[in-house]
């Protein structure tokens, strides 16, 4: 089961419908009054603590379950972010206007892994984005058939992001990185994107990556903020211009000399 949690303020939790279309929504709401169990007790004093958030700062925070191991359990992947935290730095050192160019860029968005079993938290892991935009967080099969990995998108001003993950010791491990879209929204410049799926491999029980180059309309937006928010949708030309290949010993995708 895969389904995704809001948090606005600490202390209020909104849960919000999964992403699959196959999966119906499921909404369920807690008040600030009401007592949280012990397993969000513990979230919020371990990302508070590993981030330095204090008692006035504002956050969100995005909950992804899912089954990420074989011990019959729902995992967690928690995304954080701190946008408040980058609107007070770049007022505090008089960098609004430089900050705004770039999206707020920094480090403002992390992610931690819960064990659903041990009900223990991964260190801090920073992704580093623009605050504007919240990471975004799908599962599926990648490196194997019975546990599932996961990808998270990121966005640096014009460009969006692919990081792919694997569990490793009860910590995400970064395995492989892409990118999405390029110079989207930027007018005048060469606008490229790229379609990825995941596709059997002919020699070995993992799936390779494959990316596809995409097909995706120019667009021109009034604020750069907008650019955070958008998402469109990115067709492919049937064209392949890379794959992937896994290498279990480094646990890292690689592609093969002189293929494309």
């Amino acid at each position: 089961m895969r389904y995704s949690v809001l948090l606005l303020l600490v202390g209020s939790f909104v849960a919000c419908a999964p992403k699959s279309e196959d999966i119906k929504p499921v909404v369920e709401k807690t008040s600030a009054k009401t007592k949280h169990n012990s397993v969000e007790e513990i979230m919020i004093g371990h990302i508070e603590s590993k981030l330095n958030i204090n008692a006035i700062e504002k956050y969100e925070i995005e909950i992804f379950k899912e089954e990420l191991n074989r011990d019959d359990s729902t995992d967690w992947i928690v995304s954080v972010n701190l946008l408040d935290r980058a609107l007070n730095q770049a007022a505090a050192t008089n960098r609004i206007k430089q900050m705004e160019a770039v999206g707020y860029m920094g480090q403002f968005n992390y992610i931690f892994f819960m064990d659903g079993k041990t009900k223990k938290f991964s260190p801090a892991v920073v992704i580093p984005s623009s605050a504007y935009a919240k990471l975004i967080v799908e599962f599926d099969y990648i490196t194997s058939t019975t546990n599932k990995d996961f990808t998270v998108d990121l966005k640096i001003k014009n460009s969006r992001r692919r990081r792919f993950y694997t569990i490793q010791n009860n910590i995400p491990l970064q395995i492989c990185e892409e990118v999405i879209y390029y110079n989207y929204g930027k007018e005048g410049a060469e606008l490229r994107s790229s379609v990825i799926r995941f596709e059997d491999s002919n020699d070995s029980p993992f799936k390779d990556i494959a990316v596809y180059n995409g097909d995706l309309k120019q667009k021109v937006f009034d604020s750069i903020n907008d650019i955070y928010l958008s998402d469109p949708k990115i067709s492919s030309t049937g064209k392949m211009i890379r794959r992937w290949y896994f290498d279990p010993r480094s646990k890292k995708y690689y592609m093969k000399k002189g293929e494309f």
